[in-house]
């Protein structure tokens, strides 16, 4: 959504830059709460800064946090403030993040800014597409690309034998069979001490050094699918750095999967936030597909195993 950063701040008047001792808990308020982004995160801001952005972290006086970031126009005067992902609405309604989100709106037009644009993830069903509009705010262009999302919510206290009963059978017998073939999921991890049951540990001593190699296979391995499904990838560089960013924060968990030969069979990249896992990248090694079948769901069970630990 955008609009003109103008207007009445609504419930939540004021909005100011927070003090640098005030981002200790920054993580708790913006990733790890409900409804909780990894891009509203502190290591996402720090990532944005390096390419060009001005990272603002902004407190509410209702104690909510909202990371934006800001890009002047060339040559124009003004610019453009973007709140990715936010505000988030940590447990709060719809009109209540609307609020936050004019606020914002307001604190942007007092800082030389002349457009805001937001795309909190937030279900459309608890009416915030409208109390957006009722704040002056429009439907605009998204400025990632379009994704469809499904959800697989997890019960407290799942138990793993009913969570793999519940999915299709087919699926089943491949995650099963996989299993018995001796493929491996390795996990890079610094959330964890132990890679835990169902995972192995990076077989280097250096984890750092073991995860950027890992994510270099794991660029190669997007940027194969990239081409064969049309679509384009940015340069390894910048999305490494991103990516040892969140794995050193904790937001990221980068799984490996190996056949029992330890062939590299495939990839996922999955981030903590908002009280669930998030399924963001992946892809596979065509040309083994048909000798070594059941990579992609081994991955995906594993990702639903991690995630049910972790309740």
């Amino acid at each position: 959504m955008s609009g003109p950063a103008s207007g009445p701040a609504g419930a939540v008047a004021g909005v100011r830059e927070a003090r640098p001792d005030a981002l200790a808990d920054w993580d708790d308020r913006t990733v790890r709460a409900p409804g909780g982004h990894v891009q509203q995160s502190l290591a996402w801001g720090e990532h944005r800064a390096r390419t060009g952005w001005c990272a603002h972290h902004l407190e509410l006086d209702d104690g909510s946090a909202v990371l934006a970031l800001g890009r002047p126009w060339p040559l124009l005067g003004g610019g453009r403030l973007y709140v990715p992902k936010g505000p988030v609405a940590a447990g709060v309604a719809a009109p209540v993040v609307a609020d936050r989100l004019s606020a914002v709106a307001a604190w942007a037009r007092a800082a030389g800014y002349d457009t805001i644009l937001a795309d909190a993830e937030i279900p459309a069903v608890t009416g915030y597409r409208m109390a957006l509009a009722a704040r002056g705010f429009r439907p605009v262009e998204e400025v990632g690309p379009s994704r469809h999302r499904v959800a697989t919510p997890i019960p407290a206290g799942a138990d793993e034998d009913a969570l793999l009963a519940g999915i299709a059978t087919t699926t089943r017998q491949l995650i099963l069979a996989a299993e018995r073939r001796g493929m491996r999921i390795v996990r890079h991890d610094t959330a964890v001490t132990a890679p835990g049951a169902g995972f192995e540990a990076p077989a280097s001593e250096h984890p750092d050094e073991a995860a950027t190699t890992a994510f270099g296979r794991f660029h190669r391995l997007l940027g194969a699918t990239g081409e064969r499904r049309g679509f384009a990838i940015g340069p390894l560089a910048a999305a490494a750095a991103w990516w040892r960013a969140a794995l050193a924060a904790g937001h990221l968990a980068l799984l490996e999967a190996r056949s029992a030969d330890d062939t590299y069979l495939g990839a996922a990249i999955f981030y903590r936030n908002g009280e669930r896992l998030t399924y963001a990248h992946s892809g596979d090694v065509v040309e083994l597909r048909r000798a070594q079948p059941g990579a992609s769901r081994l991955l995906l069970w594993r990702a639903l195993q991690l995630a049910a630990g972790e309740g």
